[in-house]
């Protein structure tokens, strides 16, 4: 289950790193950490390998802390830090559960939900074991996608996303006659620079000729014998 970058900012900056080996044994008070359902459409990862990460992290709860991704976000590093040496509890993560902002992404996990329902509950049963951090625990996720499904919502949300198909299509249309107008002035310019090179062999030709010319030795024209001031009166 992947990490967002922020996060793993703010573990960075609270002096946790990853464990490297997934399948080794995690030292004692690891830090699980893991996403709501929705994480879906933020990593290309399918259903299953979802529910197969639960599994995992539910598998590895006894002698380690449990938290959601969400609610780090929702901590100080120096509180965060502190709560994991066992300074002090937990402090309050000052956030709400985040649901999906697209209508049309609650219908399509929705769906996904019906198809595998043992998703959400082992999404559930995570909420039920993890530190909280002073707020509820997410218990009404399903009941949230459905509150962001109305049919004027689902409607303007595709609306919205045919316009951008419009518009991506409008632009890729104007790049491929971009990309004709360069490979057209391309050609050109090939085809000019042919007939530069060509001029400049007839120019290099013509020099060749006249530095031949000029270097041959001159010859004196004689004007023959016998000419008209030399015959003789009768």
């Amino acid at each position: 289950m992947p990490l967002s970058d922020a996060l793993l900012d703010r573990l960075t900056q609270a002096g946790l790193q990853c464990f490297a080996d997934r399948q080794g044994q995690l030292p004692d008070g690891s830090l699980l950490i893991y996403p709501q359902p929705h994480a879906l459409f933020s990593d290309p990862t399918h259903g299953h390998a979802l529910l197969e990460g639960y599994r995992a992290v539910l598998e590895r709860v006894s002698g380690n802390r449990l938290i959601a991704d969400w609610r780090l976000l929702g901590l100080e590093p120096e509180g965060l830090s502190g709560w994991l040496n066992g300074a002090h509890p937990c402090p309050p993560a000052r956030v709400t559960p985040p649901t999906p902002g697209d209508p049309l992404q609650a219908l399509l996990l929705c769906a996904v939900l019906n198809k595998m329902p043992e998703l959400l509950d082992c999404y559930l049963d995570l909420e039920l074991q993890a530190e909280l951090a002073q707020t509820p625990a997410d218990s009404s996720y399903a009941q949230r996608l459905l509150a962001g499904q109305e049919a004027d919502q689902l409607v303007a949300a595709w609306w919205s996303l045919q316009q951008r198909a419009r518009e991506r299509q409008e632009q890729m249309e104007q790049l491929n006659q971009v990309q004709e107008e360069l490979e057209h002035y391309f050609l050109l310019s090939c085809r000019q620079a042919e007939l530069i090179e060509q001029l400049e062999q007839q120019q290099r030709r013509a020099l060749r000729l006249l530095a031949r010319s000029s270097q041959r030795p001159s010859s004196l024209i004689q004007a023959p014998p016998g000419g008209p001031g030399d015959q003789a009166c009768a």
